[in-house]
């Protein structure tokens, strides 16, 4: 979190500008630490939490936190003057790493909130149907006040969530299940990575790829990658895939099916509400998607056969996925065959192992401006789309 005070550009303790690093500890336990750096010379402990915080009413609030994967991210939201955070309630041990995974989670469900600056606990958004959520969650300004409307977030039981936060009164805030993705046995699909979200006026692009990344030479579970239309674009309320009357919760009948048709430059047929791209036998999303001039950006992983006799096996196949985040077509000619078709969607990057996720940076060279993409050090222009199109949010 950081607050210039004065809006001269510069981060300075002297000025009451503030600075504050918010720590998750992933695989190392149900802990959360918040850090004043304002001054770097003379850090300070501001706060920490896990599962033995108590609540003002004497319970503990935190105890079906799961351990800390998801980012915590300050935001500001209708009703308070200071900074609040949120995350995903978080990763779930005791039911995720066994194979086949248990079911109903234990710990990690929900999206807790939490003042920034004290650490004191204000709210645990939750819903019965709901699983972990160790992903990232991702936040909407529907309406360009400066205050968070809407939270994404996806969780390890194949589920996409919105919640409507505009109101002021928190009791307010009202939970939807968007899509039910997942199953058992190849159904079996887990959201580890953050939903990316482009803004449309007729419906929002709701972009998400499922894929265990703590099962990496699991090959059972099909996974896929999504664009779900979420087209109820105002504050409250939600179409989904329902009539214009009432909404429903999207499954897979709802969208169209565009592993071995790249629809290109066409539209999804009447009547769609988004497509599904299923990935190879094994193959998963390892990154967090992001969409940048109307190309969706994503890593994958595919465990592949060692070939020197190493009983580890190796780091894998990883490919790097650029694709219309409209209508999954490819946006460049990967095999130099003058024709864009379903091969040209992705690109094998040597070297294997777990792509990085994506960055969008924008960056002056000779005095132009240079859009470009960077997944560790390799680093490029987003491919097809014309540079005036909708950049991802």
């Amino acid at each position: 979190y950081q607050n210039d005070v004065n809006g001269d550009g510069k981060l300075v303790a002297a000025d009451g500008d503030k600075v504050y690093l918010y720590v998750g500890m992933r695989r190392g336990g149900q802990l959360i630490y918040a850090l004043d750096v304002s001054d770097p010379d003379t850090p300070k402990f501001m706060w920490k939490v896990d599962e033995e915080t108590v609540g003002t009413d004497g319970t503990k609030v935190f105890a079906a936190m799961g351990q800390t994967w998801s980012t915590i991210r300050p935001t500001s939201i209708k009703g308070r003057t200071g900074p609040v955070v949120m995350f995903g309630g978080g990763y779930d041990p005791i039911n995720e790493d066994p194979q086949p995974a248990l079911s109903p989670n234990t710990l990690g469900r929900g999206i807790y909130v939490l003042d920034a600056v004290a650490g004191t606990f204000l709210k645990h958004i939750t819903h019965a149907d709901m699983g972990a959520i160790p992903a990232d969650l991702t936040f909407l300004d529907r309406d360009v006040d400066g205050k968070s409307d809407r939270i994404y977030a996806p969780d390890t039981k194949g589920n996409i969530w919105r919640v409507d936060i505009h109101d002021a009164d928190m009791t307010n805030w009202v939970v939807h299940k968007i899509a039910s993705l997942g199953g058992t046995g190849a159904d079996a699909r887990k959201f580890l990575n953050k939903v990316d979200v482009v803004l449309g006026k007729t419906f929002d692009a709701v972009l998400v790829g499922s894929g265990d990344r703590e099962h990496p030479f699991e090959t059972t579970v099909v996974d896929r990658f999504y664009m779900l239309q979420d087209k109820f674009v105002g504050l409250t309320g939600g179409l989904f895939c329902g009539s214009s009357t009432s909404a429903t919760t999207c499954t897979h009948s709802d969208l169209t099916d565009v592993t071995s048709n790249a629809y290109q430059d066409a539209s999804l047929p009447t009547g769609s509400h988004g497509w599904y791209l299923t990935l190879r036998t094994g193959e998963k999303l390892v990154s967090n998607p992001i969409t940048v001039f109307g190309t969706v950006i994503f890593g994958t992983n595919r465990p592949t056969p060692s070939t020197d006799g190493n009983t580890c096996g190796n780091l894998g196949e990883a490919r790097l996925y650029q694709i219309d985040f409209r209508n999954a077509g490819a946006v460049q000619d990967s095999n130099v065959d003058g024709a864009l078709n379903v091969s040209d969607r992705s690109s094998v990057v040597a070297g294997g192992g777990f792509l990085p996720s994506a960055v969008y940076s924008p960056v002056m060279i000779d005095g132009k401006r240079r859009d470009v993409v960077c997944v560790g050090t390799r680093c490029f222009r987003p491919g097809g789309a014309k540079f005036d199109t909708r950049r991802h949010r």
